[in-house]
């Protein structure tokens, strides 16, 4: 650690390899509230069934599912946008909305992937669906 006697702050220096084995400690999610990502169809599933504890089962059962969101069709920040609005529409669909953000968000990271610093950027939904499943998987 370093301090400046100037500015008055402390300084951290932390290595590439450090950073590295902190992202690999964040736990990878499978579920977001209701929405579940399924690895085999590479989708975005959503139930609005609750266990009697009120819990959302996982995985759910196909009768369960209510919507799906096929992350392979999705290769624009303008169908991510289109998506949530989409869901927006839906009577269940606002207080849905912060866990499907923060399921793209996890899936898609879009500063670095989709429009970083305002600037569309081309991307495939198909492609960085299939690298989160290979993240959960390994």
């Amino acid at each position: 650690m370093e301090i400046d006697k100037k500015n008055k702050y402390t300084r951290s220096f932390i290595k590439a390899s450090e950073i590295k084995d902190l992202l690999d400690a964040i736990p990878i999610k499978r579920n977001w509230g209701r929405w579940f990502f399924d690895p085999d169809l590479l989708c975005l599933r959503w139930s609005g069934s609750t266990n009697k504890d009120g819990s959302v089962p996982y995985p759910p059962s196909d009768f369960l599912i209510y919507y799906e969101i096929d992350l392979e069709k999705i290769n624009s920040t303008a169908a991510i946008a289109d998506t949530i609005f989409q869901i927006n529409g839906k009577g269940w669909g606002m207080n849905e909305l912060p866990d499907l953000i923060n399921a793209f968000h996890d899936i898609f990271q879009p500063q670095s992937n989709c429009c970083g610093f305002g600037e569309e950027k081309k991307f495939s939904g198909t492609e960085l669906a299939k690298r989160y499943k290979y993240r959960l998987e390994s």
